[in-house]
């Protein structure tokens, strides 16, 4: 299962967090999977993209199970936010509009995935 899907239509590129059962906790899979979704949105030239989570929450924030466990915490949390910053700073200055579209929880992280966008829904 891919941890971000994406697809494109109409120069409207839709990516979606998809960790439901985590309620899209942000793993260093998901954030490397989200900056290369926005890369790719960027490459094609998208004019809007829509940013949204599966299932009934937008994102829990970072997965702290996935910090507790980590061999080198620290290595992985460095990881993480650099692949959380550089896809902050793609979203702040792709020449697109970047929508999130949130249901249900935005924490942590995730609030500053949606906090990023041009437009919240």
């Amino acid at each position: 299962m891919d941890v971000v899907t994406e697809s494109c239509r109409d120069g409207v590129f839709s990516l979606t967090l998809n960790r439901p059962e985590k309620k899209n906790a942000m793993s260093f899979e998901l954030l490397e999977a989200l900056y290369r979704a926005l890369k790719s949105a960027e490459s094609q030239k998208a004019s809007i993209i829509v940013i949204r989570g599966a299932g009934k929450t937008f994102c829990s924030g970072g997965d702290v199970t996935e910090f507790r466990d980590s061999a080198e915490p620290a290595v992985q949390v460095d990881g993480m936010a650099d692949f959380l910053n550089r896809s902050i700073d793609l979203i702040r200055n792709i020449p697109a509009i970047v929508v999130s579209v949130v249901e249900g929880l935005a924490v942590g992280a995730g609030f500053s995935l949606v906090l990023a966008c041009d437009l919240t829904l």
